[in-house]
């Protein structure tokens, strides 16, 4: 294998080094927008943290480390498990899938309502009076 940081330019370094500093070591969580900050003020964190992204992926692609090479996540929890075992077992159920909720329709306020009531009620006498 290859070195990963052969052929990283000194701006994929020090991004490398600002994510590493602004990293929580214990959960492998980055800090995007400190690191992007200490890298330039005016930086969108989105833009450093995709490009620091790709950076990543083309030095490990270089240096001849595969997606499989890298550590998978863990597994799910208990309710994980048990919902998956249970699942199992009703095969001939399919899943239906949820309805989307959209948003209510808007009722009417209480001035036009009775508005329209109002308007309703002259309506039809004018239409009683006219047909006589």
């Amino acid at each position: 294998m290859a070195n990963p940081v052969d052929g990283c330019s000194d701006a994929d370094l020090k991004r490398f080094a600002l994510c590493w500093l602004f990293s929580n070591r214990g959960t492998n969580d980055v800090d995007w927008a400190a690191a992007a900050a200490a890298y330039d003020p005016k930086v969108q964190v989105q833009s450093f943290r995709t490009v620091t992204g790709r950076t990543t992926a083309k030095a490990l692609e270089k240096a001849g480390i595969k997606e499989s090479d890298k550590p998978k996540k863990a597994a799910g929890g208990k309710r994980k498990k048990a919902a998956a075992e249970d699942g199992a077992d009703d095969d001939d159920e399919a899943p239906k899938p949820k309805k989307k909720a959209g948003r209510p329709k808007k009722a009417k306020s209480e001035e036009k309502a009775v508005s329209d009531a109002e308007g309703a009620a002259d309506q039809a006498k004018t239409d009683g009076e006219s047909s006589d």
